[in-house]
């Protein structure tokens, strides 16, 4: 699992080579992550929690560029009451690398909207399960494998981002949407699911190499 993430990084380091021209920087990831189960064959509802990660950013033109991060990336689901005395809440909280191409739209120095799109890898960090009984919480450990949860995820990534250019880089409020293609949870037959998730957050960019000034239109 961690040779996967560990080539995906490598190659994205390798395209943001400072060989190659273009603008750089440092990420620093803080927000919200908004996840639900897909497939289940039960009612779920939303689980938010929060969520950072860190990646380095690289603009190969005016409009083309990279991004490679990695985060700590909660995801799960709420399963609902039973009776009106049990919830259940699966927390899946992953370590996610997250590799995304973006567009930029318009070419003004100060203000600019960016489209994303790309894959994300996440390898499972821990998993457990918290029900309420009578209003009294109880955690549980939930097992990697057949009988519990996946210990790889992946699925495909699709937002914007509106960047605001500041003395240092860029502020960025950054939202999108993770469609999973694993299925994350593999309890039993009829509850094997994939992890869906939208991420709102703001993205703290800090320049480290210089800015375009002469670059290709796309």
């Amino acid at each position: 699992m961690i040779k996967y993430i560990t080539s995906l990084l490598l190659i994205f380091t390798i395209a943001a080579s400072p060989q190659l021209k273009g603008q750089g920087s440092v990420t620093i990831d803080i927000g919200f992550s908004l996840a639900n189960f897909g497939g289940a064959s039960i009612e779920t509802s939303s689980k938010l929690a929060l969520t950072a990660g860190v990646g380095y950013e690289h603009w190969l033109s005016e409009r083309i560029g990279l991004q490679s991060s990695i985060s700590y990336m909660p995801k799960g689901a709420k399963l609902g009451v039973v009776g009106n005395l049990t919830q259940f809440t699966y927390r899946l909280n992953y370590w996610e690398s997250l590799n995304v191409v973006k567009y930029k739209l318009g070419t003004r120095p100060d203000f600019h909207i960016s489209l994303l799109a790309g894959p994300n890898i996440s390898t499972v960090a821990n998993a457990n399960i918290r029900f309420f009984s009578i209003a009294t919480p109880t955690t549980a450990e939930v097992p990697r494998g057949e009988n519990g949860v996946n210990s790889l995820d992946y699925g495909l990534n699709l937002g914007t981002e509106f960047n605001l250019e500041t003395d240092y880089g860029y502020l960025s409020l950054k939202s999108y949407y993770q469609y999973g293609l694993q299925k994350g949870l593999l309890l039993i037959d009829n509850f094997r699911v994939n992890n869906n998730m939208l991420f709102i957050g703001l993205t703290f960019k800090i320049r480290t190499s210089k800015k375009i000034t002469e670059a290709s239109s796309y």
